[in-house]
């Protein structure tokens, strides 16, 4: 089950929001933005929605509604002032769903729900209680301002897993422990230098977990953990718990990055997507480095991402869409949630090409190709970084002093050198067994198999496609007798004639060029040529 659009009004301090996924919603959806812009609010409302239509989640109480309306003299019902719609665009109230859960006793199952407030306490039971099954959803917060302590009631489950497995398998401990232990181990060490060793033994009065650390002699318990170490298995040990029963369902986790340095960040958010079923959705609310990198890198395709910090979203009718996710929009997305942070995110791939190696003001690209480049591939590659060089002959010099500078910073840069072919003395362009002599030298190296980057711009693919978005005619005559072979004439010193075949608009060479390469979509010809030729 994903939600695929939320209809907010008078909750807190939203008047009327709308957030809108479109169709097809992502498995994961991040929610991002500085502290006191609405996201925690949106998990909230998830909450009231379904302790005021169905049953209340966690052990703090559903609270008093007047205390999460904006407007105290309106009145609020959950059904009409929060709307919930899920993959088949129904309001959830309408889908049946809750109705189909509750003949299965798995009605409270809709929402799984984590609150930024865990406190980790000392983990010693001596004695076994019997506590609400997991699928009761009972246990922690049921809003974003509570605390969240689940780890003493999920410790009681793993210990009666445990016993049962034994008692009804006749495994000895050592198997049985292998069962329990095995999956949840392999996640804990994915993000922590920590082994989970044994349950304890209750009866003894040692009721906790135990863990040994690589190179420390012997085991400790739950209690001499780090609070980062205690959030992190805290988390996993209750997402391990409930993956098998919560399988259709919105996960709803608000800043889990306490206490966690940015590279467990990371690590702890593929672990948590590795164990929510496929079926469900993870809405989590994030201002970490560690979170969004892991977004933007390992998880680029299945998220979507709500930047919370572009604008007001309280006041009068609001809607949020998810962000394009180009580098772009993701430097937006960085610099929103951490300031002035973003300088410390290096690209994975720079490509250095052809134009003004000196930066305009505050370092701003100067160079016309870096610039249509980036355009071009912002979108599908957000993590390459196309930079002016200077000419043909200065591309290898400088990638090289770069190249030594960026791998002593940064460990997986690569570094390409990308050529026009019009490199010879005499501005014609190279052969192809030239070409392919170039390519040949360095697996660093690229060219493009046109003349330069005007030659793919000035295709009659894109200025069709230019004419056709702006209602004009395309004069193929007048195009066809202007451009012999698109592949190696000199189309610069023709370019106005060649936009009075699309249009009698006075506009300049860059600025046009910069249109031409906006219209260079995934879909396009060009766009995978020029993807084959840089990429492939």
């Amino acid at each position: 089950m994903k939600i695929s659009k939320v209809e907010i009004k008078n909750f807190k301090r939203f008047d009327n929001l709308t957030i809108d996924l479109g169709e097809t919603s992502g498995r994961i959806i991040a929610l991002v933005g500085p502290n006191g812009c609405g996201k925690s609010s949106v998990l909230d409302s998830f909450m009231v929605y379904q302790s005021q239509m169905y049953r209340t989640v966690g052990s703090g109480g559903s609270g008093n509604i007047s205390d999460f309306k904006k407007n105290s003299i309106l009145p609020f019902n959950a059904s009409e002032n929060i709307k919930i719609y899920v993959d088949d665009g129904l309001d959830f109230s309408q889908s049946g769903e809750f109705e189909k859960r509750e003949q299965s006793s798995q009605g409270n199952t809709i929402f799984s729900f984590r609150s930024p407030y865990r406190y980790s306490t000392n983990l010693l039971k001596s004695i076994l209680e019997q506590v609400p099954e997991i699928k009761d959803n009972t246990d922690g917060a049921g809003f974003t301002n509570q605390l969240d302590d689940k780890i003493t009631q999920n410790y009681s489950r793993i210990y009666v897993h445990y016993q049962e497995i034994q008692e009804k398998e006749d495994l000895p401990p050592s198997e049985a422990k292998i069962r329990i232990l095995g999956e949840l181990n392999k996640s804990i060490k994915n993000c922590l230098d920590i082994e989970l060793t044994s349950i304890g033994n209750v009866m003894a009065g040692k009721g906790t977990l135990f863990f040994k650390k690589k190179n420390e002699p012997g085991e400790f318990d739950y209690n001499k953990l780090s609070t980062g170490e205690k959030e992190c298995v805290d988390m996993l040990i209750d997402i391990f718990l409930r993956k098998e029963v919560y399988k259709e369902t919105i996960y709803c986790i608000d800043e889990p990055e306490l206490h966690l340095n940015t590279g467990i960040q990371r690590k702890l958010l593929k672990e948590i997507i590795t164990m929510i079923p496929q079926s469900s959705q993870l809405w989590i609310c994030t201002h970490s480095i560690g979170f969004l990198r892991a977004l933007q890198l390992d998880y680029n395709k299945d998220c979507q991402v709500l930047d919370f910090g572009q604008r007001d979203y309280f006041n009068g009718p609001q809607t949020i869409e998810p962000i394009t996710k180009t580098r772009k929009d993701w430097n937006s997305i960085f610099e929103t949630a951490l300031e002035d942070l973003t300088g410390l995110i290096a690209p994975k791939r720079i490509i250095y090409c052809e134009g003004l190696a000196k930066p305009g003001a505050n370092n701003k690209e100067k160079g016309f190709d870096a610039k249509i480049f980036n355009t071009i591939f912002e979108e599908e590659y957000p993590d390459t970084l196309f930079l002016s060089s200077g000419g043909n002959t200065e591309l290898e010099k400088n990638s090289a002093i770069a190249l030594q500078v960026l791998n002593k910073a940064f460990l997986e840069v690569e570094i390409l050198i990308l050529k026009d072919r019009d490199i010879n003395p005499n501005g014609n362009p190279t052969t192809l067994i030239q070409r392919s002599d170039f390519l040949k030298k360095s697996s660093v190296n690229r060219m493009l198999k046109r003349r330069e980057i005007e030659n793919y711009l000035f295709d009659k693919e894109l200025l069709e496609l230019y004419c056709k978005n702006n209602n004009l005619e395309f004069n193929e005559l007048q195009y066809r007798s202007l451009v012999k072979n698109i592949n190696e004439d000199d189309l610069k010193p023709i370019f106005s004639k060649l936009l009075k075949c699309c249009t009698n608009e006075n506009i300049g060479k860059e600025r046009f060029c910069l249109i031409l390469a906006k219209l260079t979509k995934k879909e396009t010809a060009i766009y995978k040529e020029l993807k084959n030729v840089i990429f492939k």
